[in-house]
């Protein structure tokens, strides 16, 4: 019963951002995959053997453990979000918000809290949760 819980908490953490990425105007397939990786990896043990990190996801009361992958552009120059995997451009430390600049992509499949991103080819200080 408490891997069914889970699962459903996943499920309805993965809605949630698929509706933001709609609302962002983004599409990105790699959500499909992150959903069957979901399906597949549900505890800890498992999660590490293939390589994620087990990682607390979403905004309490409705946050759960999940299963995060790297992600296969990790360090990948980008001037967008939405190049990557992980929907993260991460810019330089020295970025200014509101200026031009160029990113790396970030590490991991999913990134939980507030950092800022490169959008359009400009740093901004964003907080998505």
């Amino acid at each position: 019963m408490g891997k069914d819980l889970v699962i459903t908490g996943l499920l309805v953490v993965i809605a949630g951002l698929l509706a933001v990425i709609c609302i962002q105007g983004r599409v990105n397939l790699n959500i499909l995959t992150e959903v069957k990786k979901v399906q597949q990896v549900s505890d800890k043990t498992a999660c590490e053997k293939t390589g994620g990190k087990w990682q607390k996801r979403g905004s309490e009361p409705a946050s759960v453990y999940s299963c995060i992958m790297p992600a296969k552009d990790a360090g990948k120059a980008c001037t967008d979000s939405s190049q990557c995997q992980s929907l993260k451009c991460i810019p330089p430390n020295t970025a200014v918000s509101g200026s031009r600049t160029t990113g790396k992509c970030y590490g991991w499949e999913y990134y939980v809290g507030c950092t800022p991103v490169v959008e359009k080819g400009v740093a901004q200080a964003v907080c998505p949760d």
